[in-house]
């Protein structure tokens, strides 16, 4: 019994024991309960939202810099290509030759230029040209020129004879090729400028050269101003017959005064021409378009 009295008597000694175990042992349910809620699951999920955003808002400011830096830097590379056609072109156009202006790197037109600078002999120059665009203007390359044109509008009722063109230019049917394609040229201005025809309908060489000031802008663009001079002075340039033909004249081969036109150098050089020109004819018509659209009825 005194055992026992003895027992009791330091269980008596902390009386609230018991019952403060049972009061953490409750608050750790409340504590349980609390945190299972669906409230604090939100919380948890907005504080990962958070820090997710967190995240992500550095990972786009990370990637905002280097866009800037991409930008910049592309922004550069187009200044350098401008100026570098630029002058590339105003010498082309002292060798009677067209301006070169084909989708190929900055590096390739600095290198052009840079040779044909370093040659005084003007038939040294041109073969280098030759050599040149005959290389850039491959067969696959003129193949995808192709698959463009064939999605101008400018060009829908006369893509079948462009592709015959370049089955023949493939096939090294260069008389065939060049002559072809110039009148492709007259129609699709003619067909863009139908106000420019004369009372009898003809649009002749003059109006052809008020629709090429129509779709070039000359005036802010310099190498559409270059690319106006070249044919003006070159693809529209009169003839004589039986006097020597040294540069590429539509009228000289529509006539048959120019008889040793067919090659690939030339046929090339047509395809050059009709590129530009129609791609400058599509964007006119675009814009006109465009126009047409916001003005109100």
């Amino acid at each position: 019994m005194q055992k026992g009295s003895n027992k009791g008597g330091r269980m008596n000694k902390y009386p609230n024991i018991p019952n403060l175990f049972e009061k953490v042992a409750e608050h750790q349910r409340r504590m349980e309960k609390i945190t299972q809620s669906p409230l604090v699951e939100i919380m948890k999920k907005q504080k990962r939202f958070s820090e997710s955003l967190s995240s992500i808002g550095r990972a786009a400011s990370e990637f905002q810099k280097q866009m800037a830096v991409v930008a910049n830097r592309w922004k550069e590379l187009l200044q350098e290509r401008e100026l570098t056609l630029e002058e590339l072109s105003e010498l082309l156009s002292e060798l009677n030759y067209p301006p070169i202006s084909t989708d190929i790197s900055i590096d390739s037109l600095q290198d052009l230029n840079n040779q044909l600078r370093e040659l005084e002999n003007f038939n040294d120059q041109v073969n280098v040209l030759d050599q040149f665009i005959v290389r850039v203007f491959h067969k696959e390359y003129i193949d995808e020129k192709l698959e463009t044109w064939n999605e101008m509008d400018c060009l829908k009722d006369r893509i079948h004879i462009m592709e015959e063109i370049v089955n023949a230019h493939k096939l090294e049917l260069f008389s065939l090729s060049t002559l072809a394609v110039f009148p492709q040229i007259e129609g699709v201005l003619a067909e863009t400028f139908p106000k420019l025809r004369n009372d009898k309908g003809n649009f002749t060489g003059d109006y052809q050269k008020k629709a090429l000031e129509e779709v070039l802008d000359t005036e802010s663009n310099k190498f559409d101003g270059v690319w106006n001079s070249y044919y003006k002075k070159n693809t529209l340039k009169g003839f004589l017959h039986l006097e020597p033909i040294d540069y590429l004249s539509r009228h000289a081969l529509a006539h048959g005064a120019d008889k040793d036109y067919g090659t690939v150098v030339n046929s090339t050089k047509s395809l050059m021409i009709f590129d530009y020109i129609v791609t400058k004819v599509e964007y006119y018509r675009i814009e006109i378009e465009e126009k047409e659209e916001t003005l109100p009825e």
